[in-house]
């Protein structure tokens, strides 16, 4: 089988695709809250443990996506 062709280059991934993830992260984070608190009964700390979960999710991506726009395009020179 023929492989296809390797590039240098990264693919870029778009911010629609980020705030995609984002959705589906913030959605499964909010059922486990709810599985957790059916589950479980009333815990402290697993509303601020869920919502720190899925902020730290957002803050990744958001630098993912400034690291991928920003350094991850390396420019070309010729070095000794």
């Amino acid at each position: 089988m023929d492989e296809p062709a390797k590039t240098d280059e990264m693919e870029r991934i778009s911010p629609l695709t980020y705030l995609a993830l984002n959705f589906a992260f913030w959605a499964f984070c909010g059922a486990q809250y709810l599985v957790a608190r059916w589950w479980l009964g009333r815990i402290e700390g697993i509303s601020i443990f869920f919502l720190a979960l899925a902020a730290g999710f957002t803050f990744v991506c958001v630098f993912d996506f400034l690291w991928g726009l920003f350094a991850a395009t390396p420019e070309k020179t010729d070095l000794p």
